[in-house]
């Protein structure tokens, strides 16, 4: 009996018997990030933020865009939330095009290389995307992006792009977001 009572005190010492939170049950603290639109060109040329990308989705205005990348735990979910105070509209002088892309007639099977020599070779135009330039709707619907997630070196990243201007190309109006603040939970 006593050997019996022995092998299931080291089981359950083995197995755990859970102990109340421990370190693992706490939840991580949401990882802020505080983007402020630093000051910004606005002309016939379009609108540009110093340090800031382009937006370069084909079809898509091509609007200044903050992106960095955020560390995540190995495994679980997250979400992002956003909060802007204050948004200003701004008339546009003239319309915020898309990045131009080339021009290619693509009317015939081709190789991968004559489609790179047509492609080298084009000249480069803006082409607007319906959908959005047809849309009286402010571009992009959401501040922030959140995605995709990547590996690198072992730990896990997601990418992380905040828009403090969104467009709407029928009515020419700029949305201003100067102040936004992002958390990502984990």
């Amino acid at each position: 009996m006593r050997t019996v009572c022995c092998w299931l005190v080291s089981l359950i010492v083995l197995v755990g018997i859970p102990t109340g939170a421990g370190a693992d049950d706490v939840d991580p603290a949401p990882i802020a990030l505080r983007v402020s639109t630093p000051a910004y060109t606005l002309d016939e040329q379009g609108l540009r933020v110093p340090g800031y990308a382009v937006h370069d989705a084909p079809g898509a205005p091509a609007l200044p865009v903050w992106a960095t990348w955020v560390e995540l735990p190995p495994t679980g979910e997250w979400s992002v939330a956003y909060d802007s105070k204050e948004p200003r509209r701004l008339p546009a002088p003239a319309p915020i095009l898309p990045l131009p892309s080339p021009q290619v007639a693509l009317d015939a099977p081709l190789t991968p290389e004559e489609i790179a020599e047509r492609v080298a070779a084009a000249p480069l135009a803006p082409q607007p995307d319906p959908a959005i330039y047809g849309a009286d709707a402010f571009y992009p619907a959401s501040l922030v992006q959140a995605g995709p997630e990547q590996w690198m070196r072992g730990r896990r990243l997601l990418a992380v792009r905040v828009f403090p201007f969104q467009y709407n190309p029928v009515t020419r109006e700029l949305l201003h977001h100067p102040e936004v603040e992002v958390r990502v939970t984990t």
